[in-house]
């Protein structure tokens, strides 16, 4: 298994099979979303060998992937017209440098 942490900004998890790619999303959608974390995640499989395969990987159940990952509640919502925020790909270098320290930390 592969796992290698984006040097600068948030997690990158490299996937070598179904099974990895599954695993890596949950704890990718934890990380992402967890409040003392909030850093983005990205998981990567093959877009050709692996992801037109027919290989058998082990689902866990619902309800254990639930109490995993826990509830979320946004602390912006992007449909709250009287609080409007702004989310996109571009940063500024210092919320960079902010999301570096945040990282740190996690």
């Amino acid at each position: 298994m592969q796992c290698w942490l984006e040097i600068q900004v948030g997690f990158n998890f490299f996937t070598e099979n179904h099974q990895e790619a599954y695993d890596f999303m949950i704890i990718a959608t934890k990380l992402a979303e967890k409040e003392n974390v909030l850093l983005p995640v990205m998981v990567n499989l093959d877009g050709f060998i692996t992801s037109h395969g027919v290989e058998s990987f082990e689902m866990l159940d619902d309800e254990v992937v639930k109490e995993f990952v826990g509830t979320w509640n946004p602390k912006y919502s992007l449909l709250d017209t009287q609080n409007p925020v702004t989310y996109g790909p571009v940063d500024l270098l210092i919320i960079i440098l902010s999301i570096i320290d945040n990282k740190k930390k996690a």
